[in-house]
């Protein structure tokens, strides 16, 4: 149904290829038949009137030739009048059709949507004008645009909100959604302004932008993002059933390393007979081990920041020191794989710093641990410590197969194993080792790299803050300072 137009005379429609035009009302300036009789009816006038008030006389005087003068004079006078009346009426037909126009080009030109309303607003009101930026925007004709109501081009959940932006016109915009060809949905930033002077007819112009690109590409990045926290939450989920089953798990072990510990103190001892030399080293080395197997499964619920929080006895280390117990404890696993352990020294100088024996020690321990598990059967780990300014370098390299540079970021993450180590099956591991390294380097004030290219082996530097240099010969005391 469509509801009758308010104008006095409707415009026509024009070509579905045609330019916006603006109404005929705004169009050039012409005297109608009304105002042409009034002029007529003035002229006459002055022309009857004029000479008798000019020679003082009751009649006309048409006898005389001062009368006839006069007639002339009056004559060319209302002429001279009419035709500078004409010459303006003229300039302001040139002027309203010059700015009919330039307004046509504008709308015909902008690639924004507009349209002109006219009279009180409602869901009847029509566009009289709209230009070829909006047909395009909403996939109809001109002429199908200006005889469809508001109500019918515009969503029913958005008209009544459009309607009182419109109203108001106070600035500003408002979103709405517009119905295309199909009823297919169109989201429009839309902002209107009045031209009414006062007095006059309600007239306002729209201006309709198209933003449904805008609009999807902020629903797809609220998807993504809603996307990411599900994925984020399923993470914490994960870490916390891994922390869980950590604890567990060092609860569990924690009653036999314990027990074992108690008997190999007594062995070492000598509860239970004297030992040889050999097996009271091999006793020191177990019962050590045993310790530090114990701390670390008290801490294996606290890497990485937990970590750096727990309180931790500080004492002065030699470095080299460090490295020969953690080579010790590897000595056996690589023995058994046909490996060398090759040490690099740091020529006659001691090298000294400040942390936890037990997790400094861990932490080499732990990369000696991965170089001999990548390591072939028969191949060399080499270990090499450097004065590099005010650090220490120690570099533990072996001479496997490399890390793809693919998985390299991820190599410190918690339980990240890299592919091959999975799909080989062979390889053990909880992908904990290098990210508890990570957290006692960080906790330490210190760091770890690695350099590695496939093909050609790994090798992982942890890099330690410099207490002091100092000659070998002064090892012991500095120790004792410690």
């Amino acid at each position: 149904m469509h509801v009758a137009t308010s104008r006095a005379e409707p415009t026509a429609a024009l070509p579905r290829a045609a330019p916006a035009r603006l109404p005929a009302r705004l169009g050039p300036v012409a005297l109608g038949p009304l105002a042409l009789a009034g002029c007529g009816i003035a002229c006459a006038a002055l022309v009857l009137l004029l000479p008798p008030v000019l020679t003082g006389t009751t009649g006309f005087p048409l006898g005389s030739l001062r009368g006839a003068a006069v007639f002339a004079a009056a004559a060319a006078a209302i002429g001279l009048a009419l035709g500078q009346l004409q010459a303006v009426l003229r300039r302001k037909t040139l002027l309203a059709e010059g700015n009919a126009e330039l307004w046509n080009a504008v709308l015909a030109g902008t690639s924004v949507g507009i349209a002109l309303v006219e009279g009180e607003l409602s869901g009847a009101t029509r566009f009289q004008v709209v230009n070829r930026a909006l047909c395009a925007t909403l996939g109809r004709a001109e002429d199908e645009l200006r005889r469809l109501a508001l109500s019918e081009l515009v969503h029913r959940d958005d008209l009544p909100m459009l309607l009182r932006h419109a109203a108001h016109s106070r600035g500003g915009t408002i979103e709405v959604r517009l119905l295309a060809r199909s009823q297919r949905v169109v989201w429009a930033e839309v902002s209107s302004a009045r031209l009414t002077a006062t007095g006059g007819p309600a007239r306002s112009v729209w201006q309709i932008h198209d933003i449904t690109a805008a609009r999807a590409a902020d629903s797809e990045l609220l998807q993504v993002l809603e996307s990411e926290r599900a994925a984020a939450d399923t993470l914490r989920s994960l870490d916390r059933q891994h922390r869980e089953l950590l604890s567990a798990i060092s609860h569990d072990l924690r009653t036999p390393v314990t027990a074992a510990l108690g008997y190999a103190e007594l062995l070492a001892e000598g509860d239970f007979g004297p030992l040889t030399e050999a097996q009271q080293k091999t006793m020191d080395i177990v019962a050590r081990s045993l310790t530090n197997l114990s701390r670390i499964i008290s801490e294996l619920t606290v890497i990485a920041p937990e970590l750096t929080r727990e309180p931790m006895p500080v004492a002065t280390l030699s470095v080299d020191a460090v490295i020969e117990d953690a080579v010790q404890m590897v000595a056996l696993q690589a023995a058994m794989r046909n490996q060398a352990i090759v040490r690099h020294r740091h020529a006659d100088t001691e090298l000294l710093i400040t942390g936890d024996e037990v997790r400094l020690g861990r932490a080499v321990v732990n990369l000696l641990t991965n170089a001999v598990k990548f390591t072939p059967e028969g191949g060399t780990v080499e270990v090499a410590v450097r004065h590099e300014g005010n650090e220490v370098a120690i570099s533990i390299a072996d001479d496997g197969d490399g890390i793809p540079i693919e998985d390299q970021h991820r190599i410190f993450d918690r339980f990240y194993r890299a592919p091959r180590a999975t799909e080989d099956g062979q390889i053990s591991g909880s992908g904990l080792g290098l990210a508890i390294v990570k957290a006692i380097a960080v906790q330490h004030g210190g760091s770890i790299e690695l350099s590695s290219a496939p093909g050609d082996g790994a090798t992982f530097t942890l890099r330690l803050p410099l207490l002091e240099r100092m000659p070998s010969t002064r090892r012991a005391d500095a120790l004792r300072l410690g």
